[in-house]
């Protein structure tokens, strides 16, 4: 391969004198214009080149001034430099240049790459399956103008091998993701040896064979056969029948059967049932049945159950309209014995119809003023406008009925913002012991501390929740008995009539304000036989009784300081009467005393 000038192809680089002797020099002339090409000498007395050297695009012939060989001086001049000046053209099959010959490396792209970077023909070139391209997609290193005709040499096995003619490439020469294009020899060697040894022997085209293997790595061979001119085999070609080329397949991979999927060609009654299944790869993926032992399809009879009698449902008719002339649309469905919908082909007949319809007179809408709300009270904020549509009695209406929108929303802007803030919580319980239920409450406060409605505070104002106290403990009265006898020995008395309160552990408390409601003590009248004459009695405490056991005093501080208590009666005489009699005799004294105490649990130290 050649460069036309070091000005335009900044990667070439002269060649060395005997390095390329096959080279040829084509000089062309038509009406004092004349034109350079490039060949190959491929027999002693053929030189393989482009046709359009000699043959331009509207049809001219150019004729040969001069080939040269054995030089790489343009001038036809230096060691070993023949020049002819007579020559013939046999085959038609298809400017600053420098004076030595210049070669440079280029990459050879695959087809699809080719199709893709020259899909438009023109002035850059066209391409077509006889061709293939060559260069670098970054440009600079390329043939150009001069160059046609040239030869894209390969070396195999330390022989070079004329691969491509230099044929057409982008008007610019060195075009980024535009190679040069080249016609492939190939698929000419026929039409070459037909041409040189006058049909008598030449190669049929290279048949590519399968590879050795049909999964992972393996060897691909090319042949051609020698043939004479009837085509019948020879040996007198020359070159290699034979290529071999590496071929990498898709790696070996084990397949299996998914399980059998079984369909019944009926529904109901008797029928044909399908059963198949796909071969999958180790991915699950479908591929070619061939590649699993066994069948895909297997076919046997099938009994679904008893078919079902289907009918139509009642017509049902639908307007297009809700006033004036409309189409009314009259339907039904295809049901089953329990009235269930079912496919319409399962019933004969239409499932619609299509009539005209008349419905009442149409009625005017129109819609009210604009209703409009912020959603901020300050600040920036949404407002959202509303509006009703109304029918001709101003009664409200859908939305529908009226033309436009029913609602819109754009910004609104409200005085600037006070900043709110939540008071700390306050939480109080419903009970004094045991479980009950704690209320936390806040207020809402401005900026300058005063309180503010909740609602400008972010969260509640209000928060229920569960509070434990100390165990409970339940008291109540027990039953009452005469606490003294009759207050009178004649006449009509009273009789105390007490009553003890009792914990949840049936133990007797001191303190009966505990039992709630009512009084420990009561007063019973008693009637005794008349007295015959009046005698004064005067009314005085008894002794304090022992001190009850200390007790702890529920929801009244640290559980470990307790009381007990004691009491005393009053006596008139020898008898006991309401301890009301002494109280008003002695004024400010009572019959029950407390004393502090300390607990003795495992709780209290």
């Amino acid at each position: 391969m050649f460069c036309p000038t070091e000005e335009l192809i900044t990667s070439g680089s002269p060649s060395e004198p005997g390095k390329w002797p096959w080279q040829a020099l084509i000089i062309t002339e038509l009406d004092g214009k004349w034109q350079q090409c490039g060949g190959s000498l491929i027999t002693p007395s053929w030189v393989l080149t482009a046709a359009h050297c000699f043959l331009d695009p509207v049809g001219n012939n150019w004729k040969i001034q001069r080939i040269t060989l054995g030089t790489i001086n343009r001038n036809g001049i230096g060691k070993g430099a023949v020049n002819y000046t007579k020559a013939s053209i046999v085959h038609v099959h298809e400017e600053s240049i420098p004076d030595v010959l210049q070669e440079v490396d280029v990459n050879i792209f695959s087809d699809e790459a080719c199709r893709k970077m020259h899909h438009t023909p023109g002035p850059d070139g066209s391409y077509t399956k006889s061709h293939f391209c060559a260069g670098h997609l970054e440009g600079k290193k390329d043939t150009c103008g001069g160059d046609s005709g040239g030869p894209l040499m390969c070396e195999e096995n330390g022989e070079y091998i004329v691969h491509g003619i230099t044929s057409s490439g982008p008007a610019e020469c060195g075009k980024k993701n535009k190679p040069g294009i080249y016609t492939r020899v190939s698929d000419f060697i026929t039409w070459i040896g037909r041409t040189i040894y006058g049909f008598r022997y030449h190669w049929s085209n290279w048949k590519r064979n399968k590879c050795s293997v049909t999964c992972g790595r393996g060897q691909r061979t090319v042949t051609r056969t020698c043939l004479d001119k009837d085509d019948r085999p020879a040996t007198e070609c020359e070159g290699i029948s034979i290529r071999h080329f590496r071929c990498r397949i898709p790696p070996c991979v084990e397949y299996h059967w998914t399980p059998w999927k079984t369909t019944c060609s009926v529904t109901c009654n008797e029928g044909i049932a399908t059963s198949t299944r796909y071969c999958a790869d180790a991915n699950n993926a479908p591929t070619f049945p061939n590649n699993c032992p066994g069948r895909e399809k297997k076919i046997k009879p099938c009994v679904m159950p008893k078919c079902i009698e289907y009918h139509w449902t009642h017509w049902k008719t639908t307007c297009s309209v809700t006033c004036n002339k409309g189409i009314a649309t009259i339907a039904r469905y295809c049901a089953d014995a329990n009235n269930a919908p079912t496919f319409p082909n399962n019933c004969p007949g239409r499932e619609k119809k299509i009539k005209p319809c008349v419905m009442p007179k149409c009625i005017e809408y129109h819609w009210t003023t604009w209703v409009s709300t912020c959603n901020v009270a300050c600040g920036e904020g949404t407002e959202t406008s509303s509006r009703d549509c109304m029918d001709d009695k101003n009664s409200q209406s859908k939305a529908e009925n009226c033309v436009g929108e029913s609602r819109k929303i754009r910004k609104c802007v409200k005085p600037d913002c006070i900043e709110y803030h939540w008071t700390p919580w306050v939480s109080t319980c419903s009970v004094t012991c045991g479980e009950g239920t704690e209320s936390s409450t806040r207020n809402c406060v401005d900026d300058k501390g005063d309180q503010s409605k909740p609602d400008n505070c972010p969260g509640e104002d209000k928060l229920i929740g569960k509070c434990v106290k100390p165990y409970c403990i339940e008291y109540h009265w027990g039953e009452w008995f005469n606490a003294s006898e009759c207050s009178a020995s004649c006449g009509t008395g009273e009789i105390k009539m007490k009553r003890k309160c009792f914990d949840s552990d049936n133990f007797e408390v001191l303190d009966s304000n505990k039992c709630n409601p009512g009084k420990d003590v009561k007063l019973r009248t008693c009637n005794l036989k008349s007295c015959p004459e009046e005698s004064s009695t005067s009314y005085h405490w008894g002794q304090w009784g022992s001190w009850s056991t200390c007790r702890s005093r529920v929801g009244h501080g640290n559980i470990c300081n307790g009381f007990k208590s004691s009491t005393r009666d009053c006596l008139i005489g020898s008898e006991d009467v309401n301890t009301r009699r002494c109280r008003d005799e002695y004024y400010g004294e009572d019959h029950y005393c407390e004393s502090s105490c300390r607990m003795k649990t495992s709780y209290c130290p």
